[in-house]
C-alpha cells in the first residue's frame, strides 16, 4: 500500500508541517523561521523515505503505549494479559 505524499513527506505531516510554516512565515512574519523550516521539511522526507507509514506508526503507539506493559509481573491483576505463548505468567 503506496502513502499519500506531498512535497515527498507523508500527507498528514505534510499539512501539519505546512500550517506551522504559513503561521510562522506569513502570519507572524518570523522570517528566521524559514532554514528552521527547510530544515525540518529535509528531516520529514527523510523520515518519509525510510519508512512510509512513519505517521501511523507513531499515532498507534501513543494510543496502545499506556495500555502494554513488556515486563511479566506474576501477581499483576490486569484486565490486559498477553497471549499465552507470548510470556505469559511466566519469569524469565
Amino acid at each position: 500500500m503506496r502513502i499519500k505524499t506531498i512535497a515527498g513527506v507523508e500527507e498528514r505531516l505534510a499539512k501539519v508541517h505546512l500550517a506551522i510554516a504559513i503561521a510562522m512565515l506569513g502570519v507572524w512574519r518570523i522570517w528566521l523561521y524559514l532554514p528552521f523550516c527547510v530544515a525540518v521539511h529535509l528531516f520529514l522526507v527523510w523520515l518519509t523515505k525510510r519508512d512510509e507509514s512513519i505517521f501511523l506508526i507513531y499515532t498507534q503507539y501513543s494510543r496502545q503505549s499506556d495500555v502494554y506493559d513488556p515486563w511479566v509481573r506474576i501477581d499483576r491483576k490486569s484486565k490486559v494479559k498477553r497471549p499465552h505463548g507470548f510470556g505469559r505468567d511466566i519469569l524469565c
